[in-house]
């Protein structure tokens, strides 16, 4: 698979991993924009969290609250493109049927008798 070019607008570090990650996964056109703004978000966070560093004050205060907002905002991107689950990791939650342990199946009975 021919991975696409990184977008010019991107830190070195996000350039290094659009490229991992689509040589990793298959991303549809529209994924690939979330990704890409997912990224610009993330350099935008960390930019204003090394320019809150050397700040001091309230701007200090500002900055480290922009960085917040920024990654807040990558995060949202981020969180968008669903992710696949590891094989053999479960899902979080309450498992159904079968899959609940002999322990918690014998206490979800004992719970029941008791209602």
């Amino acid at each position: 698979m021919v991975v696409p070019n990184s977008p010019k607008t991107l830190s070195a570090k996000s350039r290094k991993t659009w490229r991992e990650l689509l040589a990793a996964h298959e991303f549809a056109d529209h994924e690939r924009i979330v990704l890409e703004r997912a990224l610009e978000w993330f350099d935008r966070s960390d930019a204003a969290a090394a320019q809150a560093t050397s700040a001091d004050g309230a701007e200090r205060a500002r900055l480290e609250k922009l960085a917040l907002d920024a990654a807040t905002a990558g995060l949202r991107f981020w969180r968008s493109l669903k992710w696949p689950s590891p094989v053999g990791v479960r899902r979080p939650g309450r498992p159904s049927g079968a899959e609940w342990s002999r322990a918690r199946r014998e206490a979800a009975e004992r719970l029941a008798r008791l209602a």
